[in-house]
């Protein structure tokens, strides 16, 4: 998948709903998911269901380290509820989360407590991206491979969490909560890429996801 970005999870390649796909995550390639059976998305019912993606960001990350980081989440459908479309916490600035929209905002935790983007966004399908760099209190987002408005986190600490990323839920330090109604077919996190990356990788996906019916 090369140095840039560490591949996660296609949730469209889960065997059952709410496997933990910990050896894909280990192993940092969608190679690994090769004998898992296709399915556009996995949709979660936004009170129990979630899947561990067994990714350990102080563990197994290389790329996104605790002043580093970089998470994407690819929902099919729009909705407009909380919840993490994909999250990791063990306290505020140990987090790596993101939620693609609520009733109005997407919104990243990168290791400090909430930012919710500036730009109002209409719907939470396709790829939304939050990104930061160098310990820094700049948090970029995009959607669909655009870069939108810059938002400005408080106090961000430079630890990266130690619980495993939940999809559909957020892994609150060994317990899933903020469960996500929605259908989700993409994960990735990583180091920060170049707003000319960060668009190469959504046009990937979106091949990807129309190569599977799941193209939003």
């Amino acid at each position: 998948m090369g140095a840039d970005r560490r591949l996660l999870g296609l949730l469209g390649g889960e065997r059952d709903p709410g496997v933990d796909v910990a050896e894909a995550a280990a192993t940092g390639g969608c190679g690994e998911l090769a004998d898992f059976h296709h399915r556009p998305s996995y949709t979660g019912d936004g009170a129990t269901s979630y899947v561990n993606l067994g990714f350990v960001p102080a563990t197994h990350g290389v790329n996104c380290t605790g002043t580093n980081q970089r998470i994407g989440a690819y929902e099919c459908t729009n909705i407009s509820n909380t919840g993490r479309s994909a999250g990791a916490f063990d306290a505020s600035t140990r987090v790596l989360s993101l939620l693609n929209r609520n009733a109005t905002n997407m919104a990243g935790h990168l290791n400090h407590l909430g930012v919710s983007i500036a730009l109002t966004l209409a719907d939470s399908r396709g790829l939304k991206v939050v990104s930061r760099a160098g310990g820094g209190t700049a948090v970029l987002s995009y959607d669909r491979g655009v870069r939108l408005a810059d938002a400005v986190a408080a106090a961000p600490g430079s630890g990266a969490p130690t619980s495993s990323l939940f999809a559909l839920a957020r892994n609150n330090a060994g317990t899933p909560d903020l469960f996500r109604a929605a259908s989700l077919g993409f994960v990735v996190v990583g180091g920060p890429l170049s707003d000319a990356q960060g668009l190469a990788q959504y046009n990937a996906v979106q091949a990807w996801a129309t190569s599977v019916g799941a193209q939003v």
